[in-house]
C-alpha cells in the first residue's frame, strides 16, 4: 500500500472518533444509549483499521508506514507531520492550521494499538472459556445484561401429516441480568471491578524518546491490567460451587495424551460440545508434562510452529486449542491447575465510566478503546502538570463476571475435588 492510500484508509475512522470525542469533552454533552453504542462502535472500527493496517517485523516489533509516521513526528514535531498526513491523506494543499490536536489523536491510536496487542495476548484464556464482552459506555448505572446463546439440546421433531408442523420455538437469548460491572470504586465484590494502571512521561522524556519510552510502557502497562482482570475473573467464578467436581485430579505426571483422548474428549462427545472452540487451557508444569507425552511430541515436528513459537496445541483429539497460563490464582479450592471449557461458561462484560463535566473539561483527553474482535474495552486518560513538565496517563478498565452456561467447563486440580 502507497503512503497516500495507507492514510487515506486511516483518515475516516480517526476523524470520526476525534470529532465523537472531543465534542464530548468540549460541550459536557451527556450520551444517551444511541450516542454510547455510536461511540463504542467507531472505537471498535478504529479499532480494527489500525489491526489491518500495522505491519510488525520478526522480533514483533512495529514497522512499515505507522511507524514511519511516529519517527517522522519525533523528527519534525506535530505540525508538519500533521500537515502532511492532511495533504496525503486529503489531497489538499498544506496550510497553516492548529494541528496538535489531529497529531496527539492519530499519536494516541498507534499506541492504543498497541495496548490492545498487548491486552489480547493476556486476554486468550479469558477467551477459551468467557462468552461475550459487551463495550458500551454505561451512564447512571452500572448493570449489564450480557446476552449469549446455550447450546440447543431441544430434540427435532418428527413430521406427522395430520398435524401438519408444529412450531414450538426454542432458538432463545438467554440474558444473565444484573451483571454488576466496577463503577464507583466502593465496595467492589471480587470478579469485578474498577482496574487502573498509572503512567507519567516528562516533556524531555516525551520529545527525547517519543517511541519507545511510551510505546513499551504502555505495552507493558495494558499486559499487567488484563493479567489482573483474567486472574480475578478465573480465581471468582472456576470454583467448584460454579461447575462442580473435577473431570481429574493428579500430578502433572498423570495428565497425558491418553487422558486427553481417553477423558476430556469422551466427556466433550458425551455432552455435545461442539469440536470447534473447545480448548484446554493448563498451569505451566501440566502443560510442559503433556509437551512431553510421546504421543504428542510429534506435533513439534510435522504439527503447526504454535507448538515451539507460543507453546500452543491446535487440532489435538478434538481440542481446538490447548494452551498454557502461567498464572492461574489461588482459587478459593486452592488447587487449580486448568480446566476444558467451551466458550460460554463465564459471561464477561467490560463497560466504562464516562467522565462528569469537570473531569472532562480538565482533560486533554479521553477516549474509549475497543477491541474490534473481543468487544473488550478500556478508557484512556491524559492531562498534564505544567508545573512538573509532567504528563499523567490512566489506562482503566471496568469489568464484571458472572457464572453462564454451567455444564461447558469442568476444572483439572492437583488433588480432591
Amino acid at each position: 500500500m502507497d503512503r497516500r492510500s495507507f492514510f487515506k484508509s486511516l483518515w475516516p475512522s480517526i476523524r470520526d472518533l476525534e470529532q465523537q470525542q472531543n465534542y464530548l469533552i468540549r460541550n459536557n454533552t451527556p450520551l444517551n444509549q444511541e450516542g454510547r453504542e455510536n461511540l463504542a462502535g467507531l472505537a471498535k472500527l478504529t479499532s480494527k483499521t489500525f489491526r489491518m493496517l500495522a505491519q510488525y517485523d520478526s522480533k514483533d516489533n512495529l514497522v512499515g508506514p505507522l511507524r514511519e509516521f511516529w519517527d517522522g513526528f519525533a523528527e519534525n514535531g506535530p505540525s508538519d507531520m500533521m500537515d502532511d498526513f492532511a495533504a496525503v491523506a486529503l489531497g489538499v494543499p498544506r496550510e497553516p492550521r492548529n494541528a496538535n490536536t489531529m497529531s496527539s489523536g492519530l499519536l494516541r491510536q498507534i499506541i492504543f494499538n498497541e495496548i490492545m496487542r498487548a491486552y489480547r495476548r493476556r486476554l486468550a484464556p479469558l477467551e477459551v472459556f468467557a462468552h461475550t464482552f459487551n463495550s458500551v459506555p454505561l451512564a447512571g448505572t452500572d448493570i449489564v445484561q450480557v446476552p449469549y446463546y446455550p447450546l440447543d439440546a431441544v430434540g427435532s421433531q418428527e413430521f406427522i401429516a395430520a398435524n401438519g408442523y408444529q412450531i414450538t420455538p426454542n432458538a432463545t437469548t438467554s440474558a444473565i441480568g444484573n451483571i454488576q460491572v466496577g463503577g464507583m470504586g466502593a465496595g467492589v465484590a471480587p470478579g469485578r471491578g474498577r482496574k487502573y494502571k498509572g503512567l507519567q512521561f516528562s516533556a524531555y522524556e516525551i520529545l527525547r524518546q517519543p517511541w519507545l519510552n511510551i510505546q513499551m510502557l504502555s505495552r507493558l502497562a495494558g499486559e499487567q491490567l488484563a493479567l489482573d482482570i483474567v486472574t480475578d475473573v478465573i480465581g471468582t467464578q472456576v470454583i467448584h460451587a460454579n461447575f462442580g467436581d473435577a473431570l481429574f485430579s493428579g500430578p502433572p505426571a498423570a495428565l497425558n495424551g491418553d487422558w486427553v483422548n481417553l477423558e476430556a474428549q469422551v466427556y466433550c462427545n458425551r455432552a455435545d460440545w461442539p469440536e470447534a472452540a473447545r480448548s484446554i487451557v493448563l498451569d505451566s508444569s501440566y502443560f510442559a508434562g503433556l509437551m512431553e507425552d510421546e504421543d504428542l511430541k510429534s506435533f513439534i515436528h510435522y504439527g503447526g510452529a504454535e507448538v515451539v513459537r507460543n507453546a500452543e496445541f491446535k487440532g489435538v483429539y478434538s481440542f481446538e486449542r490447548i494452551i498454557q497460563n502461567p498464572r492461574l490464582p489461588a482459587s478459593p479450592d486452592g488447587n487449580l491447575k486448568g480446566w476444558i471449557s467451551w466458550p460460554s461458561a463465564v459471561l464477561v462484560a467490560t463497560a466504562n465510566c464516562m467522565p462528569g463535566p469537570g473531569e472532562a473539561h480538565r482533560m486533554l483527553m479521553n477516549h474509549l478503546v475497543v477491541d474490534d474482535q473481543s468487544g473488550m474495552a478500556f478508557a484512556y486518560k491524559r492531562w498534564g502538570d505544567p508545573m512538573f513538565s509532567t504528563d499523567y496517563e490512566i489506562i482503566e478498565c471496568s469489568y464484571g463476571s458472572s457464572p453462564g452456561d454451567l455444564a461447558r467447563l469442568k476444572r483439572i486440580v492437583a488433588f480432591g475435588i
